[in-house]
């Protein structure tokens, strides 16, 4: 079984000196970033919040790595390294699952995305019962 990269920070000095061809998440407002390394590339994320920290999801079986952070959610491939599926998030993420052999899903505050694996397209969305 294939490992998860390993996660580095980097200084806004040395982010904002990469091309941006290489940064697959990248924030309005970015004061943390980070890269990691697949079959020899680099990945680059810039994102805002200072206490958390970059999800990153092996799904080996269907070669992907899916990463989410604040607002953002991207699909690479894990042979290629292009990146597959990107979406954009209406609140924070929260965390994947591997949900079955055809789906994974997307945890945000406000609602779940599940994402089918075949096509990479959003088979549904489950909004969450807000209370105040």
């Amino acid at each position: 079984m294939k490992q998860l990269p390993v996660v580095y920070e980097i200084s806004k000095d040395d982010f904002s000196r990469v091309e941006g061809v290489n940064k697959i998440i990248v924030h309005d407002v970015n004061l943390n970033h980070i890269y990691f390394e697949l079959n020899g590339r680099k990945y680059y994320v810039g994102y805002f919040s200072p206490i958390i920290k970059v999800s990153l999801m092996l799904l080996e079986i269907d070669n992907y790595l899916l990463v989410g952070v604040d607002l953002r959610v991207v699909v690479l491939c894990i042979k290629t390294g292009r990146i597959l599926f990107s979406i954009g998030l209406y609140s924070f993420f929260k965390g994947f699952e591997n949900t079955s052999e055809f789906a994974f899903t997307i945890f945000s505050e406000l609602e779940d995305i599940v994402v089918n694996k075949n096509g990479l397209s959003i088979s549904q969305i489950i909004p969450h019962e807000l209370e105040f």
